[in-house]
């Protein structure tokens, strides 16, 4: 299929934001179930309050206090239409080559995607690489690429005012909103199915492969670029693949062998020596 490019309004997204990573963020870790139905009443607040008791009932409140202001952010950004939101994605024939994915789009050019294995057994006793979850024969997998606007700039204001706890607080949030879009892009096409590994994360480590699908996706169709080190910028922004097998998990590739970066090494058109420092893993 041709690439699509959609643009998703903040309100579809806002309910797939996961709130424990948010306060995870900010130190506070812990169960904080039913925060997001309270109404604004102070009797539901103390009732919710009620459930906590000595440090924890600290934490909690300070929880309740970070996601007031979360949502009342959102509340704004949506009413003065301050944050857009984009993102793009395609569908590839695909087929796995021992640990490699081997992708064709509908012109038949080809995208090789190597994988890495894990060096220890997991506790069911494989060690699995990406590639153990597409087909040798025929498949498909998807790319996608996403980006939240305009979040860079709220948090710029409010350091040029001097607040640097706010543009905290903006730079969280627009972290937040990638991955709720990331999760919402993933249901609306397929319906939760498979998973969504993205580029740098722990079962996809090599930022690098992010110039190779920019070449697929084209990512300035959304505003997306990268600099010379594979970052990306706007800073809120994923870049990752759809994977359907409905047995498909992830995983944590977080060492590998001198000789397995070898071989890694051997499978990408780039340079072995830059290659490190694109790979957010140790090498034995």
């Amino acid at each position: 299929m041709s690439k699509k490019i959609v643009n998703i309004q903040l309100q579809q997204v806002i309910p797939f934001i996961n709130w424990t990573f948010f306060f995870n963020a900010w130190r506070l870790p812990g169960n904080y179930s039913g925060i997001d139905t309270l109404c604004d009443c102070a009797a539901c607040r103390e009732k919710w309050l009620s459930g906590f008791y000595g440090p924890d009932r600290l934490k909690a409140e300070e929880a309740l206090r970070l996601y007031k202001e979360a949502k009342d952010l959102l509340a704004a950004w949506s009413s003065q239409q301050a944050v857009s939101i984009q993102a793009e994605y395609v569908f590839l024939k695909a087929h796995s080559d021992d640990s490699v994915i081997v992708a064709q789009d509908e012109n038949d050019n080809t995208l090789l995607i190597p994988t890495l294995r894990q060096q220890t057994p997991r506790e069911d006793g494989f060690c699995w690489a990406l590639a153990d979850f597409v087909s040798p024969t025929e498949d498909e997998i998807g790319l996608f690429a996403l980006t939240v606007h305009g979040v860079e700039q709220k948090a710029s204001e409010a350091n040029e005012k001097n607040d640097a706890y706010t543009a905290i607080l903006i730079q969280t949030l627009g972290t937040r909103l990638a991955e709720a879009t990331s999760e919402y892009l993933h249901d609306f096409l397929l319906k939760g199915q498979g998973i969504r590994p993205a580029f740098g994360y722990p079962s996809l480590p090599d930022l690098s492969l992010l110039f190779d699908i920019d070449r697929y996706l084209r990512f300035s169709d959304i505003g997306l670029t990268l600099t010379e080190h594979a970052a990306m910028m706007p800073l809120s922004s994923i870049c990752g693949m759809y994977i359907k097998h409905p047995q498909a998990r992830y995983f944590m590739v977080s060492a590998i062998s001198r000789q397995q970066f070898d071989w890694y090494a051997s499978q990408r058109n780039f340079p072995k020596e830059q290659l490190p420092k694109f790979l957010n893993l140790d090498i034995l």
